[in-house]
């Protein structure tokens, strides 16, 4: 509740805070599951600490991103970053057109909109610049094979309609947010009602469809052992931002 001086974010008292939300649930203030998580995550988020967070209840079962990912770039190491569509951009310099930045985002200017995103949704983060950072694809996330904020680890539902306009005025992108089921829980076979669902992500309660058998074969391979695929051309999935033969493992 008292950051040092230097702090770039705001300052959060977690026991005050956590009185609060019990109060409200004692109040009977919280009417639905998603309400009471929703304020839950945004306090563990307001921590800006990389090692404390959670995964549980129906915040859980599905990540939200947008279906292309995003780069902030200067064309020329001078001027100010723009932000672009990755795709865009990087065709553009293998097919010689110039590559538009975005203009909007849902309406907002792009800037102000990615900045709130990122707020909302990034955690352990204790600048808001890494926070941008995060929200923009790059050759690292590309080799882990893991997403950033902004394409794939959304936790905030936000809303169904993404509309991306450009500087060059050509015609906007109307798009649809993507939904990612977090795939890590059990083979819980179709979970077809609400109650199912509440069940088993907040209750923990499995199924009657649960099959066991499925999910064991689904763990263990062939051979009867955990099949773990080695990682490919490092440079095919990176741009040749690393070595096409590293020394190191």
């Amino acid at each position: 509740k008292n950051p040092p001086e230097g702090y770039q974010q705001p300052a959060v008292d977690v026991v005050a805070e956590f009185n609060k939300l019990q109060q409200k649930i004692v109040d009977g203030a919280y009417t639905n599951q998603y309400d009471f998580e929703a304020d839950l995550q945004l306090l563990i988020f307001a921590l800006k600490d990389g090692h404390v967070s959670l995964n549980a209840g129906v915040l859980s079962a599905f990540y939200f991103a947008s279906p292309y990912e995003i780069i902030s770039v200067s064309v020329d190491g001078k001027q100010a970053p723009k932000v672009y569509l990755t795709d865009d951009f990087l065709d553009s310099t293998t097919q010689g057109y110039t590559a538009s930045a975005i203009a909007t985002i849902n309406g907002t200017e792009a800037t102000e909109f990615l900045t709130r995103y990122a707020a909302l949704n990034s955690w352990g983060y204790v600048e808001p610049h890494a926070e941008w950072n995060d929200l923009m694809s790059h050759p690292t996330q590309d080799i882990q094979g893991v997403p950033n904020t902004f394409s794939g680890w959304g936790t905030f539902y936000p809303g169904s309609d993404l509309t991306i306009t450009f500087e060059n005025k050509s015609d906007p992108l109307e798009l649809s947010w993507l939904a990612i089921y977090n795939d890590f829980a059990n083979a819980t076979g179709p979970l077809t009602t609400g109650g199912d669902f509440y069940n088993y992500f907040v209750l923990g309660l499995l199924p009657d469809s649960f099959n066991d058998t499925q999910e064991a074969a689904e763990f263990i391979g062939d051979e009867g052992t955990t099949v773990v695929s080695a990682p490919g051309n490092w440079s095919s999935a990176s741009y040749g931002a690393f070595p096409e033969d590293p020394n190191v493992a």
